[in-house]
């Protein structure tokens, strides 16, 4: 998972992707690479939402490219870096966007373990909003759900890539977001998104989009009117094998 966020004239990622044990390291080959062939010369916040490795495995190469971005995560301690905690109350505006940290919540480690760790990052702006959900379990959904509120239309990070642990029938009723982005590998041996929670948010009719199949989804919040999907790169960019 790697996620970019930008206003008119900042710009955020949500976390990097992998580093594989053959070196393989998707911050220095994909994100970074495509933070600068879209012109993001300067990255205010890097944030990691918890320690596992297909969140924060490329985190190091996208600090130090950017070494000036803030740094945050669920999971400090094993990202490592300057990382410092993230927690409920957090927030800050950048060009009239605004950005709200929901979970976990401050001083309550006891209540949040592992995947339940993860920043989970809400962003508002006048017309649309998206909520970026890490890992996080159907065990803290419903306290999620309730601070985030009600507001304009919601494009939902679906939790834990469409895990079966995630994504219950109650948090897609709370939330009903206008729009649900899956981030998954092609093939992947986890078997994500799960085809029960496909089928969860399309009975709740959620369109649902999956990286697997859509490549990178651009989404785009316009001020005056709903969010809506820009583009789906893998759909019009040739593979790299018939280029």
């Amino acid at each position: 998972l790697s996620v970019l966020v930008r206003t008119r004239h900042h710009a955020m990622v949500y976390d990097a992707g992998a580093r594989y044990p053959s070196g393989f390291d998707l911050g220095r080959v994909a994100v970074v690479p495509m933070l600068h062939a879209l012109g993001v010369h300067h990255l205010g916040m890097l944030m990691i939402s918890h320690g596992d490795n297909d969140h924060a495995g490329g985190a190091p190469a996208v600090a130090a490219a950017y070494p000036q971005a803030r740094q945050l995560s669920g999971e400090p301690e094993r990202v490592g870096l300057h990382m410092r905690q993230c927690h409920d109350g957090q927030h800050w505006q950048w060009d009239g966007v605004g950005f709200r940290m929901v979970s976990p919540e401050q001083g309550k480690p006891s209540l949040y373990r592992d995947n339940d760790r993860s920043c989970v990052l809400l962003v508002s702006g006048l017309a649309g909003r998206a909520l970026l959900t890490g890992d996080i379990s159907s065990r803290i959904e419903s306290r999620v759900a309730h601070a985030v509120g009600k507001g304009p239309p919601l494009v939902l990070l679906v939790p834990h890539h469409g895990s079966k642990s995630s994504s219950s029938k109650a948090f897609i009723a709370a939330l009903q977001p206008q729009l649900a982005i899956a981030s998954a590998g092609w093939l992947n041996r986890f078997h994500h998104p799960a085809k029960a929670v496909v089928k969860r948010y399309a009975e709740a009719g959620v369109p649902f989009f999956n990286t697997a199949t859509s490549g990178a989804v651009e989404v785009v919040f316009p001020a005056r009117s709903p969010p809506h999907v820009a583009a789906r790169w893998r759909l019009h960019e040739n593979s790299y094998w018939r280029e």
